[in-house]
């Protein structure tokens, strides 16, 4: 019974042994936070935005190690985009520019693909408090927004 209790004791420190190491190495936190947009004309203030059908659907992702929003968004019923934007400003709050997309990607296509470099912190505050920002479209006919949603 001895030799069975030590056997059974020898196994279970081999065990934890084996366990500590892969628990230690579990896979780092990920750097990259994904955001799905879903912007129409009823999330503009003021009810401002266009009254159709239009949007501009896709994700906004954010990763804090490289400081890069990258963005695929497709847009549909919108023309003449002059600028695409992330803002500062809760929901129904306007509010100033963080994040600038580039709007030649955006026309004449309907999606649009990239990555911009921005600043460190405002990498960092975008994903600790998505909900005080948002995403915009901004075209000829609507200069204040066409369609808009929050992260």
């Amino acid at each position: 019974m001895k030799i069975r209790n030590a056997l059974m004791a020898a196994s279970l420190v081999s065990a934890v042994a084996v366990v500590i190491p892969v628990v230690a190495q579990a896979a780092p936190k990920s750097t990259t936070t994904t955001f799905k947009v879903d912007a129409t004309g009823k999330g503009v203030t003021g009810g401002m935005g266009i009254k159709t059908n239009a949007l501009a659907k896709g994700t906004i992702s954010i990763n804090t190690k490289t400081d890069e929003v990258c963005y695929s968004i497709a847009t549909s019923g919108l023309k003449n985009i002059t600028m695409a934007h992330i803002h500062r400003g809760a929901k129904g709050v306007d509010g100033f520019v963080v994040v600038t997309f580039n709007i030649a990607k955006f026309n004449p296509m309907t999606m649009a693909s990239t990555c911009v470099k921005v600043a460190p912190a405002v990498a960092k505050e975008i994903v600790a408090h998505p909900a005080s920002y948002y995403f915009n479209v901004h075209t000829a006919a609507f200069p204040a927004g066409a369609v808009r949603a929050q992260l």
